[in-house]
């Protein structure tokens, strides 16, 4: 993912939703104390203007739609974080056809690592439910 193109959806899930169905404000301030500067008014947050800058705090992060693309985006970031691990973003290579083979044979071994690590869960899991009695 580059720029925000990965969060237009997640921008989209939020202007669609009406006020009336974000979330209620349900627990009060967690500092006990009337004013922290000494002004009588106790707590004060200052939220942007903005709605693209409130789109932090009006989030509905219960929501089954945010929680499947939270999860998209951490899915892509571990990728990421993996390729990054193997030298992707170095490439001790000089020319774009080499760096292109490089850059496909790593996505490919963190493809078949997936795999292996999904054979390994799924044999696992077969070892350990009992056999029907014959």
């Amino acid at each position: 993912m580059t720029g925000l193109s990965g969060f237009f959806p997640l921008i989209l899930l939020i202007l669609s939703i009406s006020p009336e169905q974000r979330p209620p404000v349900t627990r009060p301030c967690p500092c006990d104390h009337p004013s922290r500067r000494g002004n009588g008014n106790g707590c004060t947050v200052t939220l942007p203007a903005t709605p693209g800058s409130r789109l932090r705090y009006s989030l509905d992060r219960t929501s089954d739609a945010y929680k499947h693309l939270y999860a998209q985006r951490t899915a892509t970031e571990r990728i990421n974080a993996q390729a990054t691990d193997l030298d992707i973003e170095h490439p001790r290579l000089r020319n774009r056809r080499s760096i292109t083979n490089l850059n496909t044979l790593i996505y490919v071994l963190i493809n078949l690592r997936a795999l292996q690590r999904l054979r390994a869960r799924h044999t696992t899991t077969r070892e350990v439910t009992p056999m029907p009695p014959t």
